[in-house]
């Protein structure tokens, strides 16, 4: 492991502990987990750390293109998504040179909304992203407005090579 990894871990691993004891009350074991040593990052290693499954799989994919990582793994489950974002970024952002894939099982679904147009994954301005397994779920039978045509699992926009 060369230098620069070995210091770039060290300062995360600082980031984390900061941020739990800013935020919330965690047993630190997931703190020190080694998540170098992984070839993909799963979002749930980042479950104490966050506030909602929408900021958990950011967390994730932030985490994995800071630190070289290519895929970002979610496991079987529901997870709701912000698409609107009603509290703070709408959508699941996606990075350059990154797979976010799915179990089969697992479910992003938005959470119901009364926006015009919303996005549960967002695709800009990246290159070389994937999209596999899983299955991503509107607001259409839940939606809260009387408008909305415009929402959208999974926008792309100014992206190349990407694969769904």
């Amino acid at each position: 492991m060369d230098m620069i990894r070995i210091v770039k871990n060290v300062l995360f691993v600082v980031a984390l502990i900061f941020c739990i004891a800013c935020r919330k009350n965690v047993d630190l074991k997931y703190v020190t987990y080694e998540l170098d040593t992984l070839s993909e990052v799963n979002v749930l290693d980042f479950d104490s750390l966050s506030g909602s499954d929408h900021e958990m799989i950011q967390l994730a994919i932030n985490y994995a293109s800071d630190n070289g990582k290519d895929v970002v793994f979610v496991p079987a489950g529901i997870y709701e998504i912000d698409a609107a974002g009603v509290n703070g970024e709408r959508g699941i952002a996606l990075k350059n040179g990154l797979t976010l894939k799915l179990h089969e099982n697992a479910v992003l679904k938005a959470i119901p909304n009364n926006s015009a147009g919303y996005s549960i994954i967002r695709v800009h301005n990246v290159s070389n992203v994937k999209i596999t397994g899983g299955t991503i779920e509107g607001d259409r039978k839940t939606h809260l407005g009387t408008t909305g045509e415009w929402g959208m699992g999974i926008e792309v926009k100014t992206s190349s090579n990407v694969e769904i």
